[in-house]
């Protein structure tokens, strides 16, 4: 059974070059939010778009 952080989310994903877990932080933008994940000494390792807000 994995850890829970204190957002109640699973721990990690994890920094592939410390090993360090990773912060999420969400990035709104004019019609989409990205979800980056972010490590504190390495900075940002992934950045998705999975929502698309309006019309193509």
């Amino acid at each position: 059974m994995s850890d829970i952080d204190a957002d109640g989310l699973p721990s990690g994903p994890f920094c592939p070059r410390c090993g360090g877990e990773l912060d999420r932080e969400i990035l709104p933008e004019r019609a989409s939010l990205r979800v980056a994940l972010v490590c504190p000494a390495h900075g940002a390792v992934s950045l998705a778009d999975p929502f698309t807000r309006g019309g193509a």
